[in-house]
This record gives structure tokens, C-alpha cells and sequence, in this order.
């Protein structure tokens, strides 16, 4: 196993694991950390295996198009492993969309793209962030670019925004949705508005704006998935691009609960916001687990030996290789971790 990075140490405080724990333990400083900084805070790992691709996107400039609330945090966790293990560049525009409550003091991410150093932006390869499908490719000048999204049952993540509010201070847990629609802290059908392209968030969302989005997804987007298919879509841009397994653990899953009653009732308010956006998942779904939509011809490439764990702190991840996966399932075993070969 080796270890990129410089992890602090499990123990919570500021000291880098090597000159704290690990300076008086036999086991080694990667098992450790592992042990420490995943499986003592996620009792769930998931590895998985890049999927039987019909082609391949090496090559090709990768922008996710996050939309909020989706897995979007964890995939980014992933994206930035694999770029710093394949040494390219790597560009996440900060901030959020339509100025809706992502917590405090959060701008623009539309903004922070529009801004950012052109240097960074020629140099980098892979992009993320929460920002119209329309605004990435005036700004960064892609060629050969391959968009990628994930969607997710409309209610679902309206309640997880609305939830994840409540935890950040921006919302009591009795203020009721519609409320926030009309202040525009929360937005209606934000999936087909920010797939159809829209940087008007007062544009009323309508039959016109779900047929553009989906138009955008036909023509534009050559890998489009669902948060309840993570691990689908994760096989498939594995493969398309020749990357390595990948063992990883979500990130910002909502803590912040209600009581049964409440959640019905906000079940029953985000249905009213979100008819359209269910309409477009409803046709993706149509599509299977993941709807690969575009893609170059190319053999098959050979099968990569390593696997990569990304760590909660940027910058750091995990590599070892395959021969050394019964050795980390003991480790977890040991952790009272569950780790899930998909």
C-alpha cells in the first residue's frame, strides 16, 4: 500500500499521523490512517470495478454538471484521486447555483468559473461544479469535452436541500418549502433548469425548458446516471476512461433528521415544485441503470492492477494493488467496516 498525502491522524488531532500514532506503531502508517480517517467514521465502503465499456472517452475533457444534492461531493472526492493520480489538471467551480442556500458566505459557482485564472482552466482536464450546462463551454473552450451528469428523484433531493439547510443555519426545521421557493432559497425543478442550460432563475419552468434539457442530454452529454445507480455510473466513466477500482465512502450524507409526519408533509410540498424534473427522470430511467450516450470507437484497454481510495480531506488517497485487496478486506473486518465489491 502507499499513501499520497500527508493525513492528519486519527486520533483528531492536528500532528500528521506519522510524527503522532504512527511514530510508536508497528503496523504501518497507510493502514492505519485508513483505519482511522475512513472506518472509524463510515461503517460502509464500496469497491468498484470499471464495467464492460462499448467504447472509450480517453482524450476527451470531463465536466460534471453537479447538480445539487445528487452524490455529486462524493464523486468529486473520486475525481480528484484520480486526477492527481493521473497527473492532470483539475478544476471545481466553488460556490452555488441561482443563489440558492448552500451555507453561508457561498457565491456563485457560475461566478467563480467566469473568474477563474484562464491558465487553470486551459490546463485542466477534468471540471466539476454547480453550473448551467450552457455556462461550461464558453468558458473553458472545450474541445473534445465529454459531459457527464447525475439525477435524482426530484422529492428526494429537494427534501435533502431543504434538510441540509436546517443543519447549516440557513432555515428552521418548520419553514415550510414553498416559503423558500418564493425567497429563492430553494428553486423549483432544478434538474431541467440546469441540464436545459437556464441562467434565469426567475424563467418559470415549463414544457419548453423539460424538452430543451433533455435535448441537452441527447446531443450533449455522453454519460448520464442516477444517484440511486451510483455505482452503475462510477463502472461506466471508469471504463470509458481506462481509469483504476476505486473504494470509497459517500460523503456529506445528510444527518439532520425529522419526524415521520414532518417528512410527508415536506414529501407532499417538494411534489408540487418538482413535476417536471420528474418527468426528465422518469425518461433516463427509460434508458436503464446508466444511459451511455456517447463515446468513441476503441479496444478495450488492458485491465489496471492498482485501486484507489480517495481520503475525506482532499489530496490524499490510497493505492494498492489488486493482490493486496484481502489484506484490506481484513482490515476492515478488523474496523467493523463492511466493504461491498460491486
Amino acid at each position: 500500500m502507499k499513501i499520497h498525502g500527508e493525513p492528519a491522524c486519527f486520533c483528531g488531532g492536528d500532528r500528521p499521523f506519522k510524527s503522532c500514532h504512527g511514530a510508536s506503531r508497528e503496523a504501518g502508517p497507510a493502514q492505519d490512517t485508513l483505519v482511522g480517517l475512513f472506518m472509524m467514521g463510515s461503517r460502509q465502503l464500496v469497491h468498484v470495478t470499471p464495467s464492460s465499456a462499448p467504447g472509450s472517452l480517453r482524450g476527451r475533457r470531463l465536466v460534471i454538471v453537479h447538480i445539487p444534492k445528487t452524490a455529486g461531493t462524493t464523486l468529486d472526492r473520486i475525481l480528484d484521486a484520480l486526477a492527481l493520480r493521473s497527473g492532470v489538471g483539475r478544476f471545481r467551480a466553488l460556490g452555488t447555483v441561482y443563489g440558492q442556500f448552500m451555507g453561508k458566505g457561498k457565491g456563485e459557482a457560475a461566478e467563480h468559473l467566469r473568474h477563474a485564472d484562464p491558465e487553470s482552466l486551459r490546463k485542466a482536464e477534468i471540471f466539476s461544479g454547480h453550473v448551467p450546462a450552457s455556462l461550461w463551454e464558453p468558458t473553458i473552450n472545450a474541445q473534445r469535452t465529454a459531459y457527464a451528469t447525475l439525477l435524482r428523484d426530484p422529492v428526494d433531493r429537494m427534501i435533502s436541500h431543504y434538510l441540509f439547510g436546517i443543519g447549516r443555519g440557513g432555515w428552521s426545521d418548520n419553514t415550510a418549502i414553498e416559503s423558500l421557493v418564493r425567497s429563492g432559497q430553494l428553486l423549483d425543478n432544478l434538474q431541467v433548469r440546469m441540464l436545459a442550460g437556464y441562467t434565469d432563475e426567475r424563467a418559470p419552468c415549463d414544457e419548453a425548458m423539460l424538452e430543451a434539457a433533455f435535448a441537452n442530454l441527447q446531443s450533449r452529454f455522453a454519460l448520464i446516471g442516477t444517484s440511486d445507480r451510483f455505482d452503475s455510473f462510477l463502472a461506466a466513466l471508469l471504463a470509458l476512461y481506462a481509469w483504476p477500482d476505486i473504494i470509497y465512502a459517500r460523503y456529506h450524507v445528510g444527518a439532520t433528521r425529522v419526524e415521520a409526519a414532518r417528512h410527508a408533509a415536506l414529501r407532499a410540498e417538494a411534489s408540487a415544485f418538482n413535476t417536471f424534473d420528474a418527468q426528465l427522470l422518469s425518461r433516463v430511467r427509460e434508458r436503464g441503470s446508466v444511459w451511455i450516450n456517447s463515446f468513441d470507437a476503441a479496444e478495450p484497454p488492458a485491465r489496471s492492477d492498482e485501486v484507489l481510495m480517495p481520503f475525506m480531506r482532499e489530496g490524499e488517497f490510497l493505492s494498492l494493488s489488486r493482490g493486496e485487496l484481502a489484506r484490506f478486506e481484513r482490515l476492515a473486518h478488523q474496523a467493523n467496516c463492511r466493504l461491498t465489491h460491486v
